[in-house]
């Protein structure tokens, strides 16, 4: 009996020493990232690091550690997605203002650099294996919605562009369609494909479906017109 015991206490033991070890490194991380600047994310490698282990340890997972852990980098996540999102709109316009409709892969340069930073953001993001699930759905949702609504933005763009092109193009039978008008069809139906991959949330997420865009297919039907 006494020997089961011993057992017992020593798994105990040895989880609390693990907690207090951890404990005293939390102190020299925090003043290490509180001397970071605002808009450096040079720590989230150590957070991916320190969290990829905790998180399959049974016994340290959502412990004392991980729980500041995540409560240190929670508002710098926060701030990455808010300073992404304003930065990728930024580029959206700047991207539509100076567009050449010369391809691009699967579309043109806007597009293509659009739908990379989107993607890239959603597997830096699902890449953290945000511990607490209703955090990390919050995460989820919102870059989908994000990539909803910026996708949207880029097909309505577009599709101006296409119809004033196509307005200001001769109506004779030997008419030729340029290539720019080629492209822009073409990031339209990129465009539709990309919100399938970056925009599809899961069956049990029935609310936030209903704000992905419609408008992709309707502009699609209404172009192929």
């Amino acid at each position: 009996m006494i020997r089961v015991q011993a057992f017992a206490w020593w798994s105990d033991l040895m989880v609390e020493h693990a907690e207090t070890f951890l404990s005293l490194y939390a102190v020299d991380m925090d003043s290490a990232l509180e001397v970071q600047p605002p808009d450096s994310w040079d720590s989230f490698p150590l957070f991916q690091l320190l969290n990829d282990y905790l998180r399959i340890d049974y016994n340290l997972c959502n412990g004392k550690f991980h729980k500041h852990l995540q409560d240190l980098f929670a508002p710098l996540v926060v701030r990455y997605v808010d300073l992404m999102e304003s930065s990728i709109a930024q580029s959206i316009h700047r991207g539509f203002e100076r567009e050449s409709w010369e391809p691009v892969n699967n579309g043109s340069g806007t597009s293509e650099d659009l739908f990379w930073k989107l993607d890239a953001l959603q597997t830096f993001i699902k890449d953290l294996h945000w511990p607490e699930e209703e955090f990390g759905k919050h995460l989820e949702t919102r870059l989908k919605l994000m990539s909803s609504d910026m996708i949207e933005s880029c097909v309505k763009r577009t599709r101006a562009a296409f119809e004033l092109k196509l307005q200001k193009s001769p109506r004779s039978t030997d008419f030729r369609v340029p290539q720019s008008i080629c492209t822009m069809f073409n990031v339209m139906v990129d465009g539709k494909a990309q919100s399938a991959k970056l925009c599809a949330m899961e069956l049990s997420q029935e609310v936030q479906k209903n704000h992905i865009p419609t408008c992709l297919t309707y502009t699609l039907s209404k172009t192929q017109h």
